[in-house]
């Protein structure tokens, strides 16, 4: 699913442990690195609880389940989509292609090639394989090779973003933190809420199972605190019944840029 996200310039460059790419948008492939030396700091304010019972338990577990039957295991998923929006006052328009060769968040194997639209030739390449993480400025034959665990944020429309977040969307999936221990069902929201060290995410999820919407809020120090809101529209239909949306639009609060990643031609087996 999303994939998606982000912040595009005009070339891809390699400078100390950053890899900023031409493309605002592909999360993945487009945005930088931080490695743990310059890992952003959580400013503190995480402590917040929401007040649980066992009914709100009882209904966190029921949706946790629902949303597993919608997003199950797949052996391969390939799916090629169309890339707009606009990011610092600037346009951008690509289209590219996701290819997912397991489900399995333990071992991804993931690459999304990003393409040029006027000559269709290949721009930017991003793979994901195991622990590896290789990144490919076609163009410029540039290739930076790095370990995933050091993949660890990226940014989009200029602000940071955990990498770990993105990546089970990249694979099709849902953020593993609607899993997580620290995810709660708020009764009086209708939605389910994840607060955690460095950020927080409240997702709104449909009576069978499909992921509307995300509402991300950073807790980074030296940072305001902000909104991206990621919104899932439609349905592609494959054999598998697996859940995936036709159009991804990504915003941020306060701000006119966008970005909307609309998906074709899904193959899942």
């Amino acid at each position: 699913m999303l994939f998606p996200l982000l912040l595009l310039k005009s070339s891809i460059t390699l400078q100390n442990n950053f890899l900023t790419c031409s493309l605002c948008f592909f999360i993945v492939s487009c945005g930088s690195t931080q490695t743990k030396d310059n890992k952003p700091q959580p400013n503190g304010n995480t402590n917040e609880n929401v007040a649980t019972d066992a009914n709100s338990d009882a209904k966190l577990k029921a949706i946790q389940a629902k949303v597993q039957l919608r997003y199950n295991e797949y052996k391969r998923l390939v799916v090629r989509f169309y890339i707009k929006g606009k990011s610092e006052g600037k346009s951008v328009f690509y289209h590219g292609k996701l290819e997912s060769f397991s489900s399995d968040l333990k071992n991804p194997n993931v690459r999304i090639t990003i393409i040029e639209p006027t000559f269709k030739s290949p721009l930017f390449m991003m793979r994901i394989k195991g622990q590896k993480v290789i990144q490919k400025d076609i163009a410029r034959d540039l290739t930076r090779y790095m370990k995933l665990k050091d993949f660890r944020w990226i940014e989009i429309f200029g602000s940071v973003f955990p990498f770990e977040f993105f990546l089970p969307v990249l694979m099709g999936g849902v953020p593993t933190e609607l899993f997580d221990a620290n995810t709660v069902y708020v009764e009086s929201k209708k939605h389910v809420r994840y607060k955690g060290l460095y950020y927080d995410l409240i997702f709104n999820i449909a009576e069978e199972g499909d992921i509307n919407s995300l509402y991300y809020r950073n807790n980074l120090k030296a940072k305001k605190q902000e909104v991206v809101i990621v919104q899932f529209f439609g349905k592609l239909k494959n054999k598998k019944k697996r859940s995936f949306p036709g159009k991804i639009k990504i915003t941020r609060s306060n701000v006119r840029d966008y970005i909307l990643m609309s998906f074709h031609s899904l193959y899942v087996k």
